[in-house]
């Protein structure tokens, strides 16, 4: 729990959250606050270092309230996401154990909504990895009593709706889906004895190779003029 009050600039709550979770400063390891858009899904905004906390919660309370319903609704409350802005090469030999964990989870949400290319081989590589560091080893026992009944692969099925990109498990047969399960099944195995930090490296050795690791995707339309 980080602690703020009125004059509490988001610099500054930064800067107690870093020391609490083991991050450097903001303009060290490129990591600061977004907040969700009160009113657009899928939308987030960059906080200014300078501004007030307190500020930008009363400003985010009252776009909803006019650009909404009108009412205040108390279901809601604002959604701040602590993640990589910036991302500089040359320094990734400085940061800290917390910031490469994280960073693997962002790149992760990137690979499975098809913002980082990779082959089908690849995604099951990256998909037991990020299994292995998210529930640990995997365990048939756990499996099986993970409250699904008679369904002993639900742990493998979370796995990949978590980790394993959207586009590889669309419209598929449920002898598909089972070949799928298996395939993550075996490479998640594999993995035991692997902690989190050497899965973690393993990770982002191979994501870091592509050119355009640490930048930020956006759909765009092609905008059509006529003559």
């Amino acid at each position: 729990v980080v602690s703020f009050d009125g004059s509490t600039t988001i610099e500054e709550f930064l800067h107690t959250l870093n020391q609490e979770i083991g991050c450097r400063d903001v303009h060290q390891s490129g990591f600061t606050l977004f907040s969700d858009d009160p009113i657009e899904k899928d939308l987030e905004h960059f906080i200014d270092l300078q501004a007030k906390l307190c500020d930008i919660i009363s400003k985010w309370e009252t776009a909803l309230r006019e650009k909404g319903s009108g009412k205040f609704e108390n279901t809601r409350v604002i959604q701040l996401t602590y993640k990589s802005r910036c991302y500089w090469r040359a320094a990734a030999k400085m940061e800290t154990d917390r910031e490469r964990l994280l960073l693997s989870y962002q790149v992760n949400q990137q690979v499975v909504h098809g913002k980082f290319p990779v082959n089908r081989e690849l995604a099951f590589e990256l998909a037991s990895l990020m299994a292995q560091i998210d529930f640990g080893e995997y365990n048939n026992d756990k499996a099986r009593g993970s409250g699904q009944g008679s369904n002993p692969n639900h742990l493998v099925l979370q796995a990949l709706d978590k980790f394993y990109p959207i586009r590889y498990r669309s419209n598929i047969t449920p002898d598909q889906l089972r070949e799928l399960q298996e395939k993550l099944q075996d490479k998640w195995i594999a993995l035991k004895g692997r902690s989190v930090v050497d899965c973690v490296r393993i990770y982002l050795t191979c994501t870091r190779k592509w050119p355009f690791f640490g930048a930020t995707l956006y759909q765009a339309k092609v905008r059509i003029y006529e003559m």
